[in-house]
């Protein structure tokens, strides 16, 4: 969901046409990734430096289980990472607070924040402009 997030913020900014779809989707497209577009739209000041530092967290504990078969939100790296997260819940009273728990509040934080974005960006959407000779 972040990922579709990103390319819709990134895309809305844009100028529409084959050039943007050139950039954001493809084999070996400069921002196909994620974490590209994600540092892109933090560049262009579409999300907060917050929103980027999040999504870059979540995306390495995501790059771990993709590449990793056994493992596990018990796994002392994915964990660490988990306990770094900014925007998870934080426990209430004596509760235990689990790295699945921890990554799942602060996936779902980050989606929330992000889910409009899109929309607003758009009024801000790049265009054409006259530039001296």
């Amino acid at each position: 969901m972040l990922d579709s997030l990103m390319h819709k913020i990134v895309s809305a900014y844009l100028i529409e046409g084959e050039a943007t779809e050139k950039l954001l989707t493809g084999f070996n497209a400069p921002l196909a990734t994620s974490d590209a577009r994600a540092a892109i739209a933090q560049t262009m000041g579409l999300i907060s430096d917050k929103e980027w530092k999040e999504a870059r967290r979540i995306a390495k504990v995501r790059n771990i289980f993709a590449h990793g078969v056994h493992v596990t939100f018990t796994d002392q790296k994915v964990s660490d990472l988990c306990r770094q997260l900014g925007m998870q819940a934080k426990p209430n009273g004596n509760m235990e607070w689990s790295a699945r728990a921890a990554f799942t509040s602060a996936a779902m934080a980050l989606i929330l924040n992000l889910n409009n974005r899109p929309a607003y960006v758009a009024k801000r959407r790049a265009s054409y402009g006259e530039w001296p000779l």
